[in-house]
């Protein structure tokens, strides 16, 4: 147990596959973030994680609170080298597509410039 670390990336780094078996998240950060380090990730079927994983491509989504298909899914990255990789790989180019912060936020300046004109402030 590390506590809070500043820059995970290091952690990123030594890992062979993120295990994320949350049970409420507010966007799910830490996939897009091990996405960003090639890493597959195996997380719950959550609102949050459903919108920073896609199953199947970049990670593995599974049930809230079912230890025997969290188990399957990581032990599937680790005895199959390739799918690891090639999920992996998918997640980075993911995030380099669609998680960009410039265009998230010419994407959050357009709506603010749209809420804020349709309610006349």
């Amino acid at each position: 147990m590390t506590g809070y670390v500043n820059d995970p990336a290091q952690y990123y780094a030594a890992m062979d596959v993120l295990a994320f078996p949350t049970y409420r998240e507010g966007f799910g950060l830490v996939g897009i973030e091990a996405g960003a380090m090639e890493l597959p990730v195996v997380a719950t079927r959550i609102p949050g994680c459903v919108d920073s994983i896609v199953d199947q491509k970049t990670g593995i989504l599974i049930s809230s609170g079912d230890a025997d298909e969290l188990f399957d899914a990581i032990n599937l990255y680790l005895c199959n080298q390739e799918l690891r990789i090639t999920h992996g790989k998918a997640g980075r180019k993911r995030v380099l597509l669609e998680f960009q912060p410039k265009e998230i936020w010419k994407y959050l300046h357009k709506k603010y410039l749209k809420l804020l004109k349709n309610n006349d402030l």
